[in-house]
């Protein structure tokens, strides 16, 4: 093996640029060839980086055809190692194509679709006598190795539950450069995708595979051919794309909550809970800096600054170049494993997104456990106390409404400072939603889609007593809510609801989700 590998680039976007820099920080490599679509690109790319005239590759070269141009760059006996950072659903096939002529390939995230594909890459790579790794940075900052270590060391004993958030507000500005991502979900495109994979990957990396059940889901979809419409949970399959997703489940028995989109600005952390204390990881997708909460001790603080603009890519590609040199054809920190538990994950939260007929039933058990013996004035001013107890870390400010249904009567109605006199016209659109089906506003929502007489989103829950003679419980009131989106209208409904019955009446108690809200979406 040569003292130098020789790299080639598929794709000459931004992240191949960052990925570039990372690699001009390690040494023992020279980029050597690239291939894209455009011209000017290609060989702005090259001149930035050093790759003469002679290695750019472009399909405006070959006459429109890109597909000529990678496979041109894929036969030069002199590149080692390709880097494949193309749109999403281009990373299998030129996969295959890049082991066919035994090129090592490093596989920008997510590197595949569907647990099929990796297993099938696994096979062809082995076939072939190459080295497959997906581009995962995140496993492989020295920040990230030494939380690994903690963890594995028992520093904070036992994980018990596991939160991770990576949000930020791109949504719009993707939208007017028509970015890939902004295709339909099935073909590649969304949030879940993109900034969901690091929320997969360090999830999978530290919570044991085992049975999954979802507890809470709620996410904003739209439609990839109609951006601005207000929802696009009911267009069909091919068309909708995921641009926020918050989804709470457990798996094995540890409870999970994953976070991520494109819409808004957040914190991109990570919180690894365990029974003998916590770590924080700021900026999980890249991580320099995390905080070990002992609880027996005081805080240790891991901090591994980065110098430059692809030190984060440096280290992922530092690890495969050992790899290369060991003559190791799969990476034990990134494995296909890992690629497959983390596209089967993603692929899972995705099914959330759909207006099945499971989702109903779901809804019906929560009307059909969600009930009282008996409710009046007092248990409205209880309920409602409830539900402003629980909505004050929302996002948003609320109004709330309880109405008697004998008369019309308003029992309890209480609104935010920020909500205004449109908000009890939302809340009554939904009440009169859950009058008209019996049934939920989601519930409504997802059976018969939206219209001018049906809510976009959830937020009014129907209130029944239970019959003395064991007949079906019968409405007496309805809980409206306005002023939360995303199905957390719905999901606040419950919460509270659950959490007063429990009190009153007994049972398992409350411990902070939402029982039996399994897999619903809006």
């Amino acid at each position: 093996m040569a003292d130098t590998d020789r790299w080639g680039i598929l794709g000459c976007g931004r992240i191949s640029g960052r990925f570039s820099e990372g690699l001009a920080m390690v040494p023992g490599n020279k980029l050597v060839a690239v291939a894209c679509r455009s011209e000017k690109k290609g060989h702005d790319f090259a001149e930035r980086f050093g790759v003469a005239a002679a290695g750019v590759y472009t399909g405006e070269a070959f006459g429109g055809d890109t597909d000529k141009a990678y496979r041109e760059l894929l036969k030069r006996p002199d590149i080692d190692a390709v880097y494949i950072a193309l749109p999403n659903t281009l990373h299998y096939p030129w996969t295959i194509e890049a082991l066919k002529v035994g090129k090592d390939v490093l596989c920008e995230k997510p590197a595949f679709l569907s647990a099929d594909d990796a297993a099938e890459v696994k096979a062809f790579a082995q076939s072939h006598g190459c080295l497959f790794m997906e581009a995962m940075k995140s496993r492989f900052t020295p920040c990230y190795r030494e939380v690994k270590q903690a963890v594995e060391s028992g520093e904070i004993g036992t994980i018990t539950d596991v939160d991770v958030c990576f949000c930020c507000n791109i949504w719009q500005s993707m939208l007017e450069v028509k970015n890939f991502r902004c295709a339909p979900t099935q073909k590649g495109g969304g949030a879940l995708l993109d900034c969901g994979t690091y929320c997969a990957s360090l999830i999978n990396d530290f919570v044991p595979q085992g049975k999954l059940s979802f507890e809470t889901f709620s996410g904003v979809v739209k439609t990839a051919q109609n951006p601005a419409a207000p929802t696009g949970i009911f267009a069909p399959d091919g068309e909708r794309v995921d641009i926020y997703t918050d989804v709470r489940f457990k798996r094995a028995g540890i409870p999970v909550h994953l976070e991520c989109g494109y819409d808004r600005e957040k914190p991109c952390t990570a919180v690894l809970n365990g029974t003998r204390g916590s770590i924080i990881i700021d900026n999980m997708h890249r991580a320099a800096h995390a905080t070990i909460k002992e609880d027996d001790g005081e805080d240790r603080i891991l901090y591994y600054p980065m110098q430059g603009e692809g030190a984060d890519f440096s280290y992922e590609i530092a690890h495969f170049c050992d790899l290369r040199k060991q003559g190791i054809k799969e990476s034990p920190i990134m494995s296909l494993s890992a690629t497959a538990e983390d596209a089967t994950l993603l692929h899972q939260v995705w099914q959330c997104f759909s207006t099945k007929s499971e989702n109903l039933k779901v809804l019906e058990r929560q009307e059909h456990d969600l009930v009282y013996k008996q409710f009046g004035s007092h248990e409205a001013l209880e309920l409602g106390d409830a539900v402003a107890y629980f909505a004050r870390h929302a996002e948003r400010g609320i109004g709330v409404q309880i109405t008697r249904e004998s008369d019309g009567l308003v029992l309890f109605q209480w609104m935010d400072d920020d909500k205004a006199v449109r908000n009890l016209g939302f809340m009554q659109t939904k009440r009169e939603a859950v009058l008209k089906t019996g049934h939920s506003s989601l519930w409504a929502c997802l059976s018969q889609g939206t219209t001018d007489a049906v809510p976009v989103s959830g937020g009014a829950f129907p209130i029944r007593i239970a019959s003395a003679d064991g007949s079906a419980p019968k409405q007496v009131a309805t809980l409206s809510i306005s002023g939360l989106h995303e199905g957390r209208g719905h999901e606040l409904c419950v919460r509270s609801l659950a959490w007063i019955l429990s009190k009153r009446y007994g049972g398992d108690g409350f411990d902070g989700r939402v029982p039996a809200f399994l897999g619903v979406s809006i």
